[in-house]
């Protein structure tokens, strides 16, 4: 790889992190809360491609071994882990404990972290520092493989219940509330409300408008 880039989050441009709880191919067979965090980036380039609308770098299926968004406050996690290994056509293929891509235009891109760091919670949102490689999956490449650092503002989001991801039908809310309190630590959300038939925690957080 060559230099280090550094993203940059969009001016005025919202960070979230937020989370769901699932089962299924993805994630294994057990209900696990995992966590996602989008980043709108600032206008950047690599190699030939230069992204001026909006690039949107995208962390999924994050496993931090948490029951509240308040205990990521000051933790740092190394990546990628394999979680497990699936069989598929004769062949194992690892399953990792978080998947990340960056979206420039039309391309998409194949992110790879290797460490977040949170710092201390400031009402509803968390500051994060996060690094990895980014590397084109397109034949020929667009690029060459390279690390990057970026810093962000994390907005606190909402916990949803979503379930079987093989499944198109949710868990009903008494199946919802039985999960979320085996994964959450409920005192720092507020109670579930269903949306598109699914149950969906809002946190709690010192925000007059959000309590």
């Amino acid at each position: 790889m060559s230099d280090e880039l550094t993203f940059k989050q969009q001016s005025g441009a919202e960070a979230v992190l937020d989370g769901s709880i699932q089962w299924g191919e993805e994630v294994g067979i057990d209900p696990v809360l995992v966590h996602a965090i989008t980043v709108p980036l600032a206008a950047l380039r690599l190699g030939e491609q230069t992204a001026d609308d909006a690039p949107l770098l995208r962390l999924n299926s994050i496993r931090f071994g948490v029951a509240s968004w308040r205990q990521l406050g000051g933790q740092s996690f190394s990546f990628p882990n394999v979680v497990r290994q699936i069989e598929a056509d004769g062949e194992s293929h690892p399953v990792y404990d978080i998947y990340g891509s960056l979206r420039m235009g039309s391309e998409y891109h194949q992110v790879v972290m290797t460490r977040i760091a949170f710092g201390p919670y400031d009402g509803c949102s968390v500051a994060v520092s996060m690094e990895g490689s980014v590397r084109s999956v397109s034949q020929p490449a667009l690029f060459n493989q390279i690390g990057f650092a970026c810093d962000a503002s994390l907005t606190v989001g909402a916990v949803v219940v979503r379930g079987d991801l093989g499944s198109a039908t949710p868990p009903t809310l008494a199946e919802a509330d039985e999960l979320t309190q085996r994964l959450l630590r409920l005192e720092d959300y507020r109670p579930p409300r269903s949306q598109n038939g699914r149950a969906v925690l809002e946190p709690l957080c010192p925000d007059s408008g959000r309590r």
